[in-house]
Protein backbone atom coordinates (compact mmCIF):
# COMPACT_ATOMS: atom_id res chain seq x y z
CA UNK A 1 0.00 0.00 0.00
CA UNK A 2 1.26 3.68 -0.78
CA UNK A 3 -0.68 6.17 1.72
CA UNK A 4 -0.60 9.97 -0.27
CA UNK A 5 -2.03 12.72 1.99
CA UNK A 6 -2.34 15.36 -0.98
CA UNK A 7 -5.31 14.69 -3.23
CA UNK A 8 -2.92 16.98 -6.19
CA UNK A 9 -0.30 13.91 -6.09
CA UNK A 10 -2.97 11.53 -6.14
CA UNK A 11 -4.40 13.26 -9.03
CA UNK A 12 -0.96 13.24 -11.09
CA UNK A 13 -0.33 9.46 -10.63
CA UNK A 14 -3.24 8.74 -11.41
CA UNK A 15 -3.79 10.06 -14.79
CA UNK A 16 -0.16 9.76 -16.04
CA UNK A 17 -0.05 5.95 -14.88
CA UNK A 18 -3.23 5.87 -16.68
CA UNK A 19 -2.24 7.61 -20.32
CA UNK A 20 1.20 5.47 -20.17
CA UNK A 21 -0.93 2.01 -18.79
CA UNK A 22 -3.99 2.65 -21.53
CA UNK A 23 -1.17 3.22 -24.76
CA UNK A 24 0.62 0.20 -23.76
CA UNK A 25 -2.48 -1.91 -23.28
CA UNK A 26 -2.44 -5.21 -25.56
CA UNK A 27 -5.99 -5.63 -24.83
CA UNK A 28 -7.93 -7.58 -27.76
CA UNK A 29 -10.50 -5.90 -29.73
CA UNK A 30 -13.29 -4.86 -27.78
CA UNK A 31 -11.82 -5.20 -24.25
CA UNK A 32 -10.56 -2.39 -22.28
CA UNK A 33 -8.02 -2.16 -19.33
CA UNK A 34 -10.03 -2.14 -16.07
CA UNK A 35 -10.21 0.54 -13.19
CA UNK A 36 -12.09 1.96 -10.99
CA UNK A 37 -10.86 5.84 -9.70
CA UNK A 38 -12.42 8.17 -7.45
CA UNK A 39 -10.58 10.68 -9.81
CA UNK A 40 -10.74 11.30 -13.41
CA UNK A 41 -8.22 9.00 -15.70
CA UNK A 42 -7.32 9.78 -18.84
CA UNK A 43 -10.65 8.64 -21.02
CA UNK A 44 -10.55 5.21 -19.12
CA UNK A 45 -13.42 2.88 -18.49
CA UNK A 46 -14.39 3.51 -15.17
CA UNK A 47 -15.05 0.23 -12.92
CA UNK A 48 -13.15 -2.23 -11.08
CA UNK A 49 -14.27 -5.93 -10.46
CA UNK A 50 -15.52 -6.32 -7.00
CA UNK A 51 -13.34 -9.31 -6.06
CA UNK A 52 -9.78 -9.29 -8.84
CA UNK A 53 -8.24 -12.58 -9.42
CA UNK A 54 -5.74 -13.46 -6.75
CA UNK A 55 -3.07 -13.48 -9.78
CA UNK A 56 -3.37 -10.08 -10.64
CA UNK A 57 -1.30 -7.09 -8.34
CA UNK A 58 -2.50 -3.76 -8.47
CA UNK A 59 -1.06 -0.93 -6.82
CA UNK A 60 -2.96 0.85 -4.32
CA UNK A 61 -3.60 4.60 -3.53
CA UNK A 62 -5.36 5.37 -0.34
CA UNK A 63 -7.12 8.82 -0.15
CA UNK A 64 -9.63 9.61 2.41
CA UNK A 65 -10.93 5.73 2.24
CA UNK A 66 -10.93 6.04 -1.74
CA UNK A 67 -9.68 3.05 -3.15
CA UNK A 68 -7.94 3.30 -6.59
CA UNK A 69 -6.65 0.06 -8.69
CA UNK A 70 -4.19 0.17 -11.06
CA UNK A 71 -3.60 -3.06 -12.81
CA UNK A 72 0.23 -3.80 -12.28
CA UNK A 73 -0.09 -4.91 -16.18
CA UNK A 74 -2.61 -3.18 -17.82
CA UNK A 75 -3.27 -6.21 -20.09
CA UNK A 76 -3.48 -8.98 -17.39
CA UNK A 77 -7.26 -7.88 -16.49
CA UNK A 78 -9.48 -7.09 -19.03
CA UNK A 79 -13.47 -6.57 -19.16
CA UNK A 80 -16.14 -7.11 -21.90
CA UNK A 81 -17.11 -3.53 -23.37
CA UNK A 82 -19.71 -2.76 -26.34
CA UNK A 83 -19.27 0.58 -27.15
CA UNK A 84 -21.56 1.35 -30.10
CA UNK A 85 -22.55 4.52 -31.49
CA UNK A 86 -25.58 6.11 -32.20
CA UNK A 87 -24.88 8.32 -34.98
CA UNK A 88 -21.70 9.06 -36.72
CA UNK A 89 -19.77 11.70 -39.13
CA UNK A 90 -17.53 10.90 -41.46
CA UNK A 91 -15.64 13.38 -43.63
CA UNK A 92 -14.18 12.30 -47.14
CA UNK A 93 -16.36 9.38 -47.02
CA UNK A 94 -15.76 8.89 -51.13
CA UNK A 95 -13.04 6.62 -50.48
CA UNK A 96 -10.71 4.85 -49.01
CA UNK A 97 -9.78 4.96 -45.23
CA UNK A 98 -13.31 7.20 -45.05
CA UNK A 99 -14.74 4.50 -47.28
CA UNK A 100 -13.55 2.06 -45.23
CA UNK A 101 -14.83 3.51 -41.45
CA UNK A 102 -18.59 3.02 -43.17
CA UNK A 103 -18.52 -0.20 -43.59
CA UNK A 104 -16.62 -0.96 -40.17
CA UNK A 105 -19.26 0.53 -38.21
CA UNK A 106 -22.24 -1.54 -37.39
CA UNK A 107 -25.60 -1.43 -38.63
CA UNK A 108 -27.23 0.30 -35.82
CA UNK A 109 -24.65 3.59 -36.64
CA UNK A 110 -27.01 6.16 -38.38
CA UNK A 111 -24.39 7.19 -40.91
CA UNK A 112 -23.89 10.91 -42.41
CA UNK A 113 -21.33 10.56 -45.20
CA UNK A 114 -19.28 13.64 -46.86
CA UNK A 115 -17.03 14.03 -49.58
CA UNK A 116 -16.89 16.02 -52.39
CA UNK A 117 -17.89 13.14 -55.35
CA UNK A 118 -21.30 12.96 -54.69
CA UNK A 119 -21.85 9.50 -57.25
CA UNK A 120 -19.43 8.06 -55.06
CA UNK A 121 -21.35 8.99 -51.48
CA UNK A 122 -24.54 7.56 -53.00
CA UNK A 123 -22.77 4.81 -54.18
CA UNK A 124 -22.09 4.09 -50.57
CA UNK A 125 -25.07 4.72 -49.05
CA UNK A 126 -26.86 2.56 -51.62
CA UNK A 127 -23.85 -0.55 -50.49
CA UNK A 128 -25.14 0.26 -46.68
CA UNK A 129 -28.57 0.95 -46.32
CA UNK A 130 -30.97 -1.24 -44.64
CA UNK A 131 -34.51 -1.25 -43.84
CA UNK A 132 -33.95 0.50 -40.30
CA UNK A 133 -30.68 2.70 -41.16
CA UNK A 134 -30.55 5.63 -41.65
CA UNK A 135 -27.76 7.68 -44.11
CA UNK A 136 -27.51 10.76 -45.57
CA UNK A 137 -24.80 12.29 -47.87
CA UNK A 138 -23.83 15.75 -48.04
CA UNK A 139 -21.18 16.87 -50.59
CA UNK A 140 -19.45 19.95 -49.55
CA UNK A 141 -16.09 21.89 -50.36
CA UNK A 142 -14.07 21.71 -46.91
CA UNK A 143 -11.74 24.16 -48.90
CA UNK A 144 -14.47 27.16 -48.08
CA UNK A 145 -16.36 28.10 -44.93
CA UNK A 146 -19.83 27.44 -47.03
CA UNK A 147 -18.73 23.54 -46.69
CA UNK A 148 -17.97 23.79 -43.54
CA UNK A 149 -20.80 25.30 -42.22
CA UNK A 150 -22.73 22.73 -43.92
CA UNK A 151 -21.44 19.94 -43.12
CA UNK A 152 -21.75 21.44 -39.07
CA UNK A 153 -25.71 22.42 -39.73
CA UNK A 154 -25.89 18.98 -40.72
CA UNK A 155 -23.91 16.99 -38.05
CA UNK A 156 -25.90 18.54 -35.28
CA UNK A 157 -29.15 18.20 -37.19
CA UNK A 158 -28.40 14.36 -37.54
CA UNK A 159 -27.30 13.90 -33.49
CA UNK A 160 -23.88 12.49 -33.84
CA UNK A 161 -22.31 10.92 -31.15
CA UNK A 162 -18.78 9.95 -33.07
CA UNK A 163 -17.10 12.58 -35.19
CA UNK A 164 -14.25 10.87 -37.81
CA UNK A 165 -12.56 13.53 -39.38
CA UNK A 166 -10.40 12.15 -42.17
CA UNK A 167 -10.72 14.15 -45.29
CA UNK A 168 -7.32 15.04 -45.95
CA UNK A 169 -5.47 16.18 -49.52
CA UNK A 170 -2.14 17.06 -49.97
CA UNK A 171 0.39 17.15 -53.35
CA UNK A 172 3.27 15.32 -53.77
CA UNK A 173 6.60 16.61 -55.12
CA UNK A 174 8.93 19.44 -54.70
CA UNK A 175 7.60 22.55 -52.67
CA UNK A 176 8.74 25.22 -55.23
CA UNK A 177 7.38 23.30 -57.69
CA UNK A 178 4.05 22.90 -56.13
CA UNK A 179 1.15 24.74 -56.91
CA UNK A 180 0.34 27.58 -54.62
CA UNK A 181 -3.71 26.86 -54.81
CA UNK A 182 -2.71 22.95 -53.92
CA UNK A 183 -0.88 24.32 -50.70
CA UNK A 184 -3.83 26.19 -49.99
CA UNK A 185 -6.58 23.71 -50.58
CA UNK A 186 -3.78 21.26 -47.88
CA UNK A 187 -3.86 24.11 -45.21
CA UNK A 188 -7.48 24.56 -45.54
CA UNK A 189 -8.53 20.79 -45.49
CA UNK A 190 -6.25 19.46 -43.34
CA UNK A 191 -6.06 22.09 -40.95
CA UNK A 192 -8.65 24.76 -41.05
CA UNK A 193 -11.67 22.71 -41.54
CA UNK A 194 -10.32 20.19 -39.40
CA UNK A 195 -9.56 22.20 -36.32
CA UNK A 196 -13.54 24.53 -36.87
CA UNK A 197 -15.29 21.04 -37.67
CA UNK A 198 -13.86 19.67 -33.87
CA UNK A 199 -14.34 23.38 -32.54
CA UNK A 200 -18.04 23.43 -33.39
CA UNK A 201 -18.98 19.91 -32.96
CA UNK A 202 -17.42 19.42 -29.70
CA UNK A 203 -19.86 21.14 -27.51
CA UNK A 204 -22.79 19.09 -28.89
CA UNK A 205 -20.97 15.99 -28.77
CA UNK A 206 -20.26 16.76 -25.01
CA UNK A 207 -23.68 17.62 -24.42
CA UNK A 208 -25.41 14.92 -25.70
CA UNK A 209 -23.10 12.39 -24.05
CA UNK A 210 -23.74 13.87 -20.56
CA UNK A 211 -27.36 13.88 -20.96
CA UNK A 212 -27.57 10.44 -22.47
CA UNK A 213 -25.05 9.47 -19.79
CA UNK A 214 -22.91 7.89 -22.84
CA UNK A 215 -19.67 8.64 -24.07
CA UNK A 216 -19.08 10.43 -27.41
CA UNK A 217 -15.84 9.89 -29.74
CA UNK A 218 -13.43 11.39 -31.91
CA UNK A 219 -11.14 10.51 -34.60
CA UNK A 220 -8.95 12.46 -36.38
CA UNK A 221 -7.44 11.29 -39.12
CA UNK A 222 -3.43 12.06 -39.05
CA UNK A 223 -0.43 9.78 -40.50
CA UNK A 224 2.78 8.61 -39.02
CA UNK A 225 4.40 11.12 -41.53
CA UNK A 226 2.82 13.33 -38.79
CA UNK A 227 5.96 12.73 -36.69
CA UNK A 228 8.61 13.42 -38.76
CA UNK A 229 9.47 16.05 -41.86
CA UNK A 230 8.95 14.28 -45.21
CA UNK A 231 10.57 15.74 -48.53
CA UNK A 232 8.25 15.98 -51.41
CA UNK A 233 5.41 15.92 -48.95
CA UNK A 234 6.47 18.86 -46.47
CA UNK A 235 2.84 20.62 -46.45
CA UNK A 236 0.97 17.34 -46.09
CA UNK A 237 3.20 16.31 -43.38
CA UNK A 238 3.40 19.45 -41.64
CA UNK A 239 -0.46 19.53 -41.42
CA UNK A 240 -0.80 16.00 -40.14
CA UNK A 241 1.64 17.20 -37.51
CA UNK A 242 -0.82 19.82 -36.79
CA UNK A 243 -3.66 17.55 -36.69
CA UNK A 244 -1.46 15.13 -33.98
CA UNK A 245 -0.84 17.60 -32.15
CA UNK A 246 -4.07 19.08 -32.01
CA UNK A 247 -5.91 16.07 -30.83
CA UNK A 248 -3.14 14.69 -28.19
CA UNK A 249 -3.64 18.16 -26.86
CA UNK A 250 -7.51 17.99 -27.11
CA UNK A 251 -7.42 14.36 -25.14
CA UNK A 252 -5.39 15.91 -22.37
CA UNK A 253 -7.95 18.91 -22.40
CA UNK A 254 -11.18 16.44 -22.35
CA UNK A 255 -9.37 14.14 -19.81
CA UNK A 256 -12.78 14.30 -17.73
CA UNK A 257 -15.21 14.81 -20.16
CA UNK A 258 -17.13 11.69 -21.71
CA UNK A 259 -15.92 11.63 -24.45
CA UNK A 260 -12.70 9.34 -26.31
CA UNK A 261 -10.11 11.05 -28.24
CA UNK A 262 -8.06 8.95 -30.38
CA UNK A 263 -4.96 10.51 -33.14
CA UNK A 264 -5.21 8.12 -35.89
CA UNK A 265 -1.71 7.60 -37.85
CA UNK A 266 -1.79 4.88 -40.21
CA UNK A 267 1.19 4.72 -43.09
CA UNK A 268 0.69 4.43 -46.67
CA UNK A 269 -2.68 2.49 -47.59
CA UNK A 270 -4.26 1.48 -50.69
CA UNK A 271 -6.67 4.23 -51.23
CA UNK A 272 -6.40 7.00 -54.26
CA UNK A 273 -4.52 9.56 -52.12
CA UNK A 274 -1.51 8.86 -53.66
CA UNK A 275 -2.71 9.16 -57.52
CA UNK A 276 -4.84 12.49 -56.39
CA UNK A 277 -1.60 13.41 -54.86
CA UNK A 278 0.59 13.60 -58.12
CA UNK A 279 2.80 10.18 -56.99
CA UNK A 280 2.41 7.40 -59.16
CA UNK A 281 4.94 4.96 -58.16
CA UNK A 282 3.68 2.09 -56.14
CA UNK A 283 3.82 1.85 -52.19
CA UNK A 284 5.26 -0.79 -50.90
CA UNK A 285 3.78 -2.24 -47.62
CA UNK A 286 0.16 -0.50 -48.06
CA UNK A 287 -2.15 -1.42 -45.42
CA UNK A 288 -5.48 -1.97 -46.63
CA UNK A 289 -8.22 0.92 -45.20
CA UNK A 290 -10.69 -1.73 -43.74
CA UNK A 291 -8.16 -2.96 -41.28
CA UNK A 292 -7.25 0.35 -40.38
CA UNK A 293 -10.62 1.88 -39.77
CA UNK A 294 -11.06 -1.42 -37.72
CA UNK A 295 -8.07 -0.64 -35.78
CA UNK A 296 -9.27 2.46 -35.25
CA UNK A 297 -12.61 1.77 -33.84
CA UNK A 298 -11.06 -0.86 -31.42
CA UNK A 299 -8.00 1.47 -30.08
CA UNK A 300 -11.37 3.77 -29.19
CA UNK A 301 -11.08 4.51 -25.15
CA UNK A 302 -8.23 2.18 -24.87
CA UNK A 303 -5.22 4.99 -25.90
CA UNK A 304 -5.25 7.96 -27.69
CA UNK A 305 -2.65 7.50 -30.46
CA UNK A 306 -3.26 4.89 -32.90
CA UNK A 307 0.41 4.52 -35.32
CA UNK A 308 0.12 1.52 -37.74
CA UNK A 309 2.29 0.25 -39.97
CA UNK A 310 4.84 -2.56 -40.19
CA UNK A 311 7.89 0.11 -39.52
CA UNK A 312 6.25 3.20 -38.16
CA UNK A 313 4.23 0.92 -35.81
CA UNK A 314 6.75 -0.14 -33.54
CA UNK A 315 9.13 2.35 -34.30
CA UNK A 316 6.76 5.64 -33.07
CA UNK A 317 4.70 4.20 -31.19
CA UNK A 318 7.16 4.45 -28.08
CA UNK A 319 7.31 8.57 -29.31
CA UNK A 320 3.33 8.65 -29.25
CA UNK A 321 3.34 7.41 -25.35
CA UNK A 322 5.91 9.32 -24.46
CA UNK A 323 3.99 12.46 -26.24
CA UNK A 324 0.56 11.64 -24.67
CA UNK A 325 1.93 11.15 -21.12
CA UNK A 326 3.48 14.68 -21.86
CA UNK A 327 0.55 16.37 -23.24
CA UNK A 328 -1.31 15.25 -20.12
CA UNK A 329 1.45 16.05 -17.52
CA UNK A 330 1.62 19.63 -19.46
CA UNK A 331 -2.48 20.28 -18.96
CA UNK A 332 -1.75 19.54 -15.21
CA UNK A 333 0.81 21.96 -14.65
CA UNK A 334 -1.45 24.43 -16.29
CA UNK A 335 -4.41 23.87 -14.89
CA UNK A 336 -2.25 24.28 -10.94
CA UNK A 337 -0.89 27.30 -12.44
CA UNK A 338 -4.47 28.14 -13.82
Amino acid sequence: MVHIDSDANVSWIIRIAGVIARQYSSAPAGRSPCFHMPWSAPGMPLGCPEEAPPSISYFHVIRDHALVCLPANAAAYVRHMTRTYKAALITGASSGIGAAFTRALPETTALLLTGRNRNALDAQRQALTTDHRRIECLDADLTIMEGIEAVVSAAEDFGIDLLIANAGVGPFGPFLQAPEQALRDTIAVNVMATTLLVRRLLPGLLARARVQNSRAALIVVASSAAFVPVPNLAVYAASKAFDLSLTEALAAELVSEPIDVLALCPTATRSRFAERSGYHGGVPGAQDPGYVARAALAALGRRRTLVLGAVSGPALSVVAVARAASAQAISLITCRLG
